[in-house]
């Protein structure tokens, strides 16, 4: 008994300890949770430590975002109880026991393909997001193959590739046929008869260019008239719908931006883009170098966090990309009242469509605007063109010479 009453005041320690410091009552209230389950199992006596606690959580979290927030958090309770507490990157580490276990499941020869793949692909600044896709993407289509007797590279042939995609009614996008079908592209000068499965994949098109609802000219406006004039968008809001406005950046590009990517003496920004690892430099024009500033010097918190955006609350910690490309955005278009219908397509990414379909109306060349939006491929701007409708009714041929029936015309 005694030792429980010790334990609740150490609680009452740790939680008058964080309100001095200035967390907030939600953070708060998920260290008071923690502490009422600790509570519980000293009082059964299956208390071992936070350390085993988070175990028992990785067992039964389904998300990574739940995981982490109850790393933070038991992060807390076992430092200010002088405990040892060391399980990070245990979900990670997890995940790729995960796909080790998934290659030494296939043959030796696609263990090879694999591992070579995986392996040159490095040298190619490849992000690791996108490997590891497109590596689990490999694995998926020679699993199948072999699940189809087939254990060979040799002896894959055309109609076992496309069997792969046009099975059980399944729709696959052309974006993941063609992940598939690089990694054998990038083999091709190591490994015999990789070149020819390369051509035998089909083509397939990619299903996210279907439906985009652009921008039109009367929504920028609104979004422009609320970023500027509504005070229902705090500084940050403004600043992020600021860059997404005027640079187009990717939502988990505005998120890792650090205080140190920007020169405000070159007027220049730049970031190293997580999805193609490459460098990209942007001039800091000069509304969006104003919304950098006001946020920056009348909101963002003094605190040693690198990163440009970071939560409002303690502990300070830098926004995760969904937060930026869902919550955010979904905040400036309420504020903008635009696209409140179920199934409008809202996010970060209208914006990076946006302006590549501004720079083409302005005639644009389209190696610079390949350079602006990143891009280490010339054919990634090819979705953005279907939707540069000035340009395209210029190329297209009147109808009048052709036979229309009458109750067409009605």
């Amino acid at each position: 008994m005694e030792q429980n009453e010790n334990y609740l005041e150490k609680c009452s320690q740790l939680i008058a300890n964080l309100e001095e410091k200035g967390y907030s009552c939600h953070y708060i209230r998920k260290v008071k949770i923690e502490l009422k389950k600790i509570n519980a199992l000293m009082l059964k006596n299956e208390w071992i430590s936070c350390e085993n606690l988070y175990h028992s959580y990785d067992m039964s979290c389904k998300t990574r975002n739940t995981l982490r927030d109850k790393r933070a958090v038991l992060s807390i309770i076992a430092e200010f109880n002088n405990e040892i507490f060391n399980p990070i990157g245990k979900y990670i580490k997890s995940q790729k026991n995960t796909m080790e276990k998934a290659i030494n499941g296939l043959s030796a020869e696609y263990q090879t393909f694999i591992r070579l793949f995986r392996q040159l692909a490095s040298y190619r600044n490849i992000s690791k997001s996108s490997l590891y896709s497109t590596t689990w993407n490999a694995i998926s289509f020679l699993t199948f193959l072999q699940n189809n007797g087939i254990i060979s590279l040799s002896k894959i042939k055309e109609d076992d590739v496309t069997s792969f995609f046009f099975r059980d009614n399944r729709m696959f996008s052309g974006s993941y046929m063609n992940h598939i079908r690089y990694s054998f592209i990038i083999c091709s000068s190591r490994i015999e008869y990789c070149a020819t499965i390369a051509s035998y994949f089909p083509s397939l098109r990619d299903v996210r260019n279907r439906n985009i609802q652009y921008l039109t000219a009367e929504e920028i406006r609104s979004i422009k008239r609320a970023i500027r004039d509504s005070t229902s968008l705090k500084y940050r809001e403004r600043a992020i719908g600021t860059l997404l406005l005027y640079t187009g950046l990717r939502a988990c590009d505005i998120a890792a931006i650090k205080l140190s990517d920007i020169s405000w003496e070159k007027e220049m920004i730049s970031i190293c883009q997580k999805k193609t690892n490459t460098p990209l430099e942007l001039p800091l024009i000069t509304v969006v170098g104003n919304a950098l500033c006001e946020y920056i010097v009348f909101e963002r918190p003094n605190c040693k966090c690198p990163e440009l955006f970071i939560s409002r609350a303690k502990p300070y910690r830098p926004l995760s990309s969904n937060t930026v490309r869902n919550h955010i955005c979904n905040h400036i278009f309420d504020v903008a009242n635009i696209r409140m219908g179920k199934g409008e397509r809202r996010g970060s990414h209208v914006f990076r469509y946006h302006l590549a379909t501004a720079l083409m109306e302005n005639k644009t060349t389209l190696p610079v605007i390949s350079s602006i939006m990143g891009h280490t491929s010339p054919s990634s701007l090819e979705r953005y063109l279907k939707a540069d409708f000035k340009h395209l009714k210029e190329c297209s041929i009147s109808i009048e010479k052709f036979p229309v029936r009458k109750e067409e015309l009605k």
